[in-house]
């Protein structure tokens, strides 16, 4: 059963932790997915621009795994089933509590589905090597299982890129900043071996529009809407 009072995960103390990382460790799947009625609607300031979501959550063995649905239209998906790219992250603490979470885009209904979600609430026993698993970090005891549907279902990424914590957002939740997609670059014509940041951004599919001295205009296509952001470059020493 779906839990709407995200709030009271049991196994999430509320005891302030600073954020280590959020890592993505699986992205390339459509899902489709119902959002409950009364999932809980939020954001995080963030400077490339606000992230809006709908939050909910299903119960595992221990505690919670958050879901959000990454939208500034909540009115439109509450209680409806909708088609969506998914990804899988975790988010680590400094104290040591790791939790997996998902992120969902809203996608097209006529996009081709690759993949059924199934969140189990104990350990899974064996399974099949079609199959995509994800265990929950212990003390919790679940699992996020993603079954393809057809030839064009993807793998797990092998390697998953950490992120910075959003500063002053909320721990208890798993949001992202939506430059964060972990995506590899078909093509990268330029690096920038002083700046970083920079060829991270290129490394995670970003392509920049324009340039100066002082700031790069980056800009990227996920899910059929194009995502735009400006780079403040690295100062040389």
């Amino acid at each position: 059963m779906l839990e709407t009072d995200v709030a009271l995960a049991a196994t999430s103390p509320r005891v302030p932790s600073k954020v280590l990382e959020r890592k993505l460790l699986w992205e390339g799947g459509v899902v489709k997915i119902t959002i409950p009625a009364k999932a809980k609607e939020g954001f995080v300031e963030n400077p490339e621009g606000d992230i809006c979501f709908l939050q909910f959550a299903e119960s595992v063995d221990g505690g919670l795994i958050n879901i959000f649905l990454h939208t500034s239209e909540p009115e439109t998906y509450r209680g409806n089933r909708i088609t969506a790219a998914i990804e899988v992250w975790q988010k680590s603490f400094e104290d040591g509590r790791a939790f997996l979470f998902i992120d969902l885009h809203p996608v097209a209904d006529d996009v081709t589905i690759t993949h059924k979600l199934q969140i189990t609430f104990g350990r899974p026993g064996v399974w099949s090597n079609n199959l995509v698993v994800f265990k929950t970090p212990l003390p919790q005891k679940g699992a996020v299982i993603l079954s393809p549907l057809s030839a064009v279902a993807t793998s797990p990424k092998l390697e998953a890129k950490p992120l910075p914590a959003i500063e002053g957002a909320d721990e208890s939740t798993g949001v992202t900043l939506a430059l964060a997609s972990g995506a590899s670059a078909t093509e990268a014509k330029v690096v920038y071996p002083r700046d970083p940041q920079l060829k991270r951004l290129l490394g995670e599919g970003w392509e920049i529009e324009k340039e100066d001295d002082q700031t790069v205009n980056l800009f990227k296509m996920k899910y059929g809407k194009r995502r735009e952001i400006t780079h403040q470059r690295a100062k040389k020493k």
